[in-house]
């Protein structure tokens, strides 16, 4: 569970986690992951610059509460 602690889920392509980081170490967990990281999500805002980077190391979905502005993606956003 990740709900109020302001923290985030990477997921595998079986739901399965990867691993619990906090949402500011988003991005970096995901370019340093060594799985293939299928979904995040993230307890509090999706950043531009979170979208941005799963979009680059395609990643399929991004579950949060709120997300930044960002067009053209391909990552399927998913409110929560």
């Amino acid at each position: 569970k990740i709900r109020d602690s302001k923290s985030a889920v990477l997921l595998d392509g079986n739901g399965s986690v990867i691993k619990q980081v906090g949402a500011r170490e988003v991005a970096k967990a995901i370019a340093y992951s060594k799985q293939p990281v299928f979904a995040i999500v993230v307890d509090g805002q999706a950043t531009s610059a979170m979208i941005k980077t799963c979009d680059e190391f395609g990643v399929q979905f991004c579950g949060a509460t709120t997300f930044g502005s960002v067009e053209g993606n391909a990552v399927k956003l998913v409110s929560l």
